[in-house]
């Protein structure tokens, strides 16, 4: 993770492996504490999140806060209305294989949904573990599960809009954007990973040191595509080397992951 993300080095030594190593000598399963990472759009949370879910090997899923409407998108509506329907959480734990999963909620500083059925009043029922142990999706009211074992996890890009107790329960971790040697570090990785996933029938085209020095202005989602388009344009010119052309844009506004 740390070399994916050299970014988040700080949160993986501070925050996860002490985590870690309390699961580890008690035995019990991946179990994080609710946590927001706290950063400008385009540090790369949200994957950053999926890779982590990756690595234990746990389901992960997202849900966009700024998107949802009300409340009952994620713990279902009443019966007793004709468009009844199970929220995201039940639905999504129902497909599950394990109950120790990794759940991402992105925009938290968003999470206003509707007047009658607010998302953050929501949450402060789900991160409290009282009631987290008796869970029910409100269009199934008689099933009672104990939801403490999935990792809520959050993306914010400001704390503006979060409410004072909802920041209480939960644990705020500042993520910073790459420096231009970690970028010039994750750019060799993204092309080392699409070389093997490739698997080309020939010599695959080398990327230069004038290359890597582009590369290095540039964030990691535009890494990534300007990479891909450039072995591609090297095998149909047949060049050994990699080529940028047009050269990357300005990155002004470094938009990750």
């Amino acid at each position: 993770l740390k070399a994916d993300f050299p970014n988040f080095a700080g949160m993986i030594d501070e925050t996860l492996i002490p985590e870690l190593a309390l699961q580890h000598v008690t035995g019990k399963q991946v179990s994080l504490v609710p946590t927001v990472l706290l950063g400008p759009p385009g540090v790369g949370k949200t994957i950053f999140l999926k890779a982590l879910a990756d690595a234990f090997a746990l389901p992960f899923t997202r849900m966009n806060l700024e998107a949802s409407q009300a409340g009952f998108e994620l713990i279902g509506s009443s019966r007793g209305w004709s468009n009844a329907c199970r929220g995201h959480l039940l639905s999504w734990l129902g497909r599950a294989e394990i109950a120790n999963v990794v759940f991402a909620m992105e925009e938290l500083e968003k999470a206003s949904g509707s007047h009658q059925f607010p998302v953050a009043n929501i949450l402060l029922q789900l991160l409290e573990p009282a009631t987290g142990s008796a869970f029910a999706d409100a269009c199934v009211p008689e099933l009672k599960l104990d939801i403490r074992p999935v990792n809520f996890m959050f993306t914010a890009n400001s704390l503006e809009g979060i409410s004072s107790p909802l920041q209480s329960r939960l644990h705020i971790i500042e993520i910073p954007a790459l420096n231009p040697e970690q970028a010039r570090h994750v750019a060799l990785r993204q092309y080392t990973q699409l070389i093997e996933s490739l698997q080309l029938p020939c010599q695959p085209p080398k990327l230069t040191e004038a290359g890597l020095k582009l590369l290095a202005d540039e964030s990691p989602r535009r890494q990534r595509i300007l990479i891909r388009l450039a072995v591609g344009r090297a095998i149909a010119e047949r060049r050994s080397e990699l080529v940028f052309t047009p050269p990357p844009t300005s990155t002004k506004w470094r938009m990750g992951f």
